[in-house]
């Protein structure tokens, strides 16, 4: 079975409200194979909630350098999520993500990064499910590193609005033939 190394996140707080994400690499299965249109639709979805999608390694590759492979610049900048070129299963698993992202309150602190990230992680694993993709093996790990399994209850709701949301959404965006 092929491997990969994922990011997974081990936060440290430097001080009152200032909290970085450090990466380690831990070994999973590689996410691999086809997508069947999902990022293609999932790039509707984004162009529909007002998002531009970039997924162009030349535009992207400065800001997502540190090893990420996605972003919502909305966060920082506007409203424009990077995606890096990747096998066609990842990239819709992260474009996922970062539209997870648009439901999630503000990072200002710790707790918010953990709800933030598991949130959208968990929408992503949930919209490649409805869509019977598997993406368990990166998904389940990510969330592992963020939460150290405590899903709250209010991660539980944000997910389902989240999810529940793009995964109408995109009913109103078929796959093209």
């Amino acid at each position: 079975m092929i491997k990969d190394r994922v990011l997974i996140p081990r936060l440290e707080v430097l001080e009152e409200g200032v909290v970085r994400a450090h990466a380690t690499g831990e070994e999973v299965e590689l996410l691999e194979g086809p997508d069947n249109g999902l990022y293609a639709r999932l790039g509707s979805v984004a162009r529909a909630y007002g998002y531009k999608v970039v997924d162009d390694d030349d535009k992207t590759s400065e800001i997502l350098r540190d090893g990420r492979v996605g972003l919502n610049k909305a966060f920082y900048e506007g409203p424009e999520l990077l995606i890096k070129q990747m096998p066609p299963l990842r990239m819709a698993a992260v474009l996922a993500h970062e539209l997870g992202h648009g439901f999630t309150q503000p990072v200002w602190n710790e707790d918010d990064l953990k709800e933030s990230e598991t949130v959208a992680e968990a929408t992503a694993y949930l919209v490649c499910d409805r869509q019977g993709l598997d993406i368990s093996p990166q998904a389940f790990t990510y969330i592992e590193g963020y939460n150290q399994g405590n899903f709250t209850d209010e991660m539980r709701k944000g997910t389902l609005v989240a999810s529940g949301s793009i995964i109408q959404a995109l009913a109103w965006h078929p796959a093209q033939d």
